[in-house]
């Protein structure tokens, strides 16, 4: 039987009437139907964060790019993380193509799925008014909105991530053999998505050891299942891990730098805090909002409902306080954005210990916080995107992609005859590349056959390849562009071309990019076409 949370209220004074009797019956529709009201807030959501990032951008952010550079050749794995996100950019671009609103919906659904994990997990929780008022704060979280545009590693993790709170909850509660089973298979996808997946598995895992109630279920076949399920799925990626002597691990020590001195040290662990809690600035926000009266229902007495919140708090606070853990010990300081995906449980745990009294005034509160966040989220994408605030002068969402493709394209046939093989360099321009070219071109991302092992060095002299980079984005000025010296070392016989430059004109004022580029000529004549060499 579905458990709910205690109906009991503590004494307060009479709700003050709603001014407007149009409002007042609007709030009444939505706490007489709750689960109509939760497919409505989504259809908006899901609108509003499509349209937004496709009115105000010419380009896709960096993320995709890189996500569409890879996810070409659906690998086991890759050298940075690992492959389910880039297989699911692959497969969009062979549906959708360049059409920018396709990558934009993509991560709006994955936004929706992670909401849907979240109601469900809600509804065994709470009442369906407070699930419904938890996913609304849930907007609040910049993951599903702001970010949400720019689909990758992290952003796959939410819906994941609320699948095994939901799916795990069910387990320990009724112990069915079939949640179990999920929880396995979705924590084996959570680790195909981001390997962040093991700040998750840890502290439920010690939940498991140390409440009572979960400790039960080890003696049960439930856990052993799971990692039954668990294990067969992850079983290709990790014998690819160890044919490739688990290159991302070299990932991680190079985006995570030594920290010297105990006040360094831990001036970096309180930034993270900071920066991780901005996140989910605008769900305290709308909380605050929410519970504005002090108004709240008695805290529930049961052991159950005890032990799901004890359970909610070990989802919402478990991976932070773990990563801090690993931050202190091994002495490093942790890229902010390894935090992205740590609070889609948050809302939950806020309604859960605080159980504010959800009458008309309270969700008429939390409309008008709802509103004023989004709104200032909607003029935060058009600063960052249209007026480059924050941008650094890189300007990559108003960078004519297409333009830049074609000039690409038409460069090399000139040069060459044939159609366009190989790209090698910066992934955020191959990726423009790749995008919006016809030819299919194969991703070299850098000189070094460790990042891309499923490149043949000699299939690359023989056929030829195009290598491009660039330095930051200039303002009215021509930036330089001088070859990495990389790419001399590796290709000390390419040709060097006359720079490529860009030139828009933005309501910030000229912005003018300068891509370099040099030709690797093919010593054959014409080959097979990239779809061919990739069917052998």
């Amino acid at each position: 039987m579905t458990l709910r949370m205690s109906e009991i209220a503590a004494p307060r004074e009479a709700p003050r009437p709603i001014a407007s009797a149009s409002i007042a019956r609007f709030l009444g529709a939505i706490q007489q139907n709750p689960r109509q009201s939760f497919y409505l807030f989504c259809a908006i959501h899901l609108v509003l964060w499509t349209v937004v990032p496709t009115i105000f951008c010419r380009d896709l952010p960096i993320d995709p790019l890189e996500g569409l550079a890879y996810g070409q050749e659906f690998q086991l794995g890759y050298w940075k993380h690992p492959p389910l996100p880039w297989w699911i950019l692959g497969a969009v671009h062979r549906i959708a193509g360049p059409h920018l609103w396709a990558y934009f919906l993509l991560g709006q659904a994955t936004a929706i799925a992670c909401v849907w994990m979240i109601w469900r997990l809600g509804r065994e929780l709470l009442t369906p008014l407070e699930a419904f008022v938890a996913v609304v704060l849930l907007d609040g979280y910049l993951e599903l909105n702001f970010n949400s545009k720019e689909f990758n590693h992290g952003l796959i993790e939410l819906p994941l991530f609320g699948a095994i709170g939901w799916f795990l909850y069910r387990a320990f509660m009724h112990g069915r053999r079939r949640d179990w089973i999920l929880v396995g298979l979705f924590f084996a996808l959570a680790f195909y998505g981001k390997y962040s997946a093991v700040l998750l598995l840890v502290p439920l895992l010690l939940f498991a050891a140390l409440e009572p109630r979960a400790r039960r279920c080890w003696q049960t076949p439930g856990p052993y299942l799971a990692m039954l399920a668990f294990a067969v799925l992850m079983a290709p990626h990790l014998l690819w891990l160890t044919a490739n002597e688990f290159r991302p691990i070299w990932f991680f020590e190079h985006a995570s730098e030594p920290v010297p001195g105990v006040i360094g040290l831990l001036g970096a662990v309180a930034l993270f805090i900071v920066r991780s809690l901005t996140l989910i600035a605008g769900t305290f926000a709308m909380f605050i909002a929410l519970a504005g009266s002090g108004d709240r229902r008695l805290m529930p007495t049961d052991p159950a409902e005890r032990f799901s919140r004890r359970y909610i708090a070990t989802l919402t606070l478990g991976p932070l306080c773990l990563i801090l853990v690993a931050n202190l010990v091994s002495g490093r300081s942790f890229p902010m954005h390894w935090s992205n995906e740590f609070w889609c449980f948050t809302s939950l745990c806020l309604m859960l210990f605080w159980r504010p009294v959800l009458d008309q005034a309270a969700l008429l509160r939390l409309g008008i916080g709802w509103a004023t966040v989004t709104a200032v989220l909607i003029g935060a994408a058009a600063a960052t995107d249209v007026f480059w605030v924050g941008q650094s002068g890189f300007g990559r969402t108003q960078f004519p992609g297409a333009q830049f493709a074609a000039a690409v394209a038409d460069i090399w046939r000139r040069e060459t005859g044939q159609p366009l093989g190989y790209l090698a360099g910066d992934y955020w321009l191959v990726g423009n590349v790749i995008m919006y070219s016809h030819d299919r071109p194969i991703f070299y991302i850098r000189p070094t056959e460790s990042f891309t092992p499923w490149i043949d060095e000699a299939d690359v002299v023989s056929r030829g390849a195009m290598l491009l980079w660039s330095s930051k984005v200039g303002e009215n000025k021509i930036p330089e562009a001088p070859m990495p010296d990389a790419f001399r070392a590796k290709f000390p016989t390419a040709k060097i071309g006359d720079p490529l430059t860009i030139r828009e004109h933005t309501r910030s004022g000229e912005r003018i990019w300068r891509i370099g580029w040099a030709l690797l000529l093919p010593k054959n004549g014409a080959e097979p076409s990239n779809d061919d060499r990739r069917r052998r």
